[in-house]
């Protein structure tokens, strides 16, 4: 596990969308490890976000057998370095509906996010007293 999560995550900072697609499918032939595995599986979903491919991060995210605050964040974060802001605040809310507390990291890429999309109420929204 430890090496798959090491490969995706260089696969994630250099950008390198093949390689990570042939570790996932690497994953999916030993029976899908992701699913049991949320450190695994949100280092998926965090490479896939860095390589732009978001819709492979959600199809990652969906199938995790639990979703924590580090993997919210991945998509969160994800969704707004692709310039996705109100996809971002909607993953954000989803996050809140579904009882998970989010961080500080939360909070930054939620901001980012209302910049993006020009919400300055959005922003004075977000409730920080949460961290």
């Amino acid at each position: 596990m430890v090496t798959y999560v090491s490969v995706l995550k260089a696969c994630g900072m250099v950008g390198c969308l093949e390689i990570g697609a042939c570790i996932e499918a690497d994953v999916r032939k030993r029976g899908g490890l992701f699913q049991e595995d949320v450190v695994l599986g949100t280092a998926m979903v965090d490479m896939y976000a860095k390589c732009g491919a978001m819709e492979k991060a959600r199809k990652v995210f969906e199938q995790l057998p639990a979703r924590d605050t580090v993997s919210w964040n991945a998509m969160i974060s994800g969704y707004t370095r692709n310039g996705l802001g109100n996809e971002a605040l909607k993953c954000f809310k989803q996050m809140k509906d579904m009882g998970v507390c989010p961080n500080v990291v939360t909070y930054i890429c939620c901001l980012k996010a209302c910049s993006i999309v020009g919400s300055l109420e959005i922003g004075k929204g977000i409730d920080l007293d949460d961290i």
